[in-house]
Order: structure tokens, then sequence, then C-alpha cells
């Protein structure tokens, strides 16, 4: 697995998801994610991410 430092927490600009599982205590969550769109708006650079969450089941 490799990791890149992009861009501080404080620079997110928008945040959003659903539940689709109930997560059990224990439950050991693996979190990936990929950049899907890069743009630039009023100047500025901004990515598009998409973000995956899932329990050691694969649920």
């Amino acid at each position: 697995m490799s990791r890149t430092i992009f861009s501080s927490p404080t620079a997110v600009r928008q945040f959003g998801g659903r539940f689709a599982a109930i997560t059990h205590i224990h439950d050991q969550i693996s979190c990936a994610g990929k950049v899907v769109q890069k743009i630039e708006r009023n100047g500025e650079e901004q990515v598009r991410l998409e973000l995956t969450a899932v329990s050691q089941d694969g649920e």
C-alpha cells in the first residue's frame, strides 16, 4: 500500500457518504480511495475522490 501526502484535512471542501451495512463492535474496517477527477475551479486546483470502507468480511 502506498500513501501520498496531498493536502491537509482543513482543505476538505465537501464530504458525504452513506451507510450500506451495520458495523459491529470489533469489526476491522479497511479504507481506500482513489482520485477520479482533477479540476480547476475559481483558480484553485481540486480533486474528486472515490472512498470505500469495508469490513473484514468484505461488506
